[in-house]
């Protein structure tokens, strides 16, 4: 929690397939809905249609190393206008800095 507490920003873990495994209750400060309401949908719900194949080539290993680092930006649905000002559900989206390592695990 006090990691969470300490970024500007929120942290999320994603599967392969694109699932939201986990986001930190500090996503709805910056897009406008609950960590609830986005643990279990998918990334590519959540995000601008034009990011998608971003997102897609981002969540694939390059390489056989266990740990790969990504950085891109996205553009994710939000209901929160630029100066906090709540809008309709989705009615925008904010720019949104990824930054983290992609781990591969070794299936036996």
């Amino acid at each position: 929690r006090l990691f969470t507490e300490a970024i500007d920003g929120f942290l999320i873990i994603i599967s392969a397939s694109g699932e939201i495994l986990y986001v930190s209750e500090s996503v709805a400060d910056y897009v406008g809905v609950t960590q609830q309401e986005v643990i279990g949908q998918s990334i590519y719900e959540l995000t601008h249609e034009d990011d998608h194949d971003s997102i897609s080539d981002n969540l694939k290993a390059k390489g056989v190393r266990p740990r790969q680092f990504r950085q891109f930006y996205i553009r994710f649905k939000s209901s929160i206008s630029p100066g906090k000002k709540q809008l309709s559900r989705f009615g925008g989206t904010i720019m949104v800095h990824v930054s983290g390592n992609l781990k591969i695990s070794q299936r036996r």
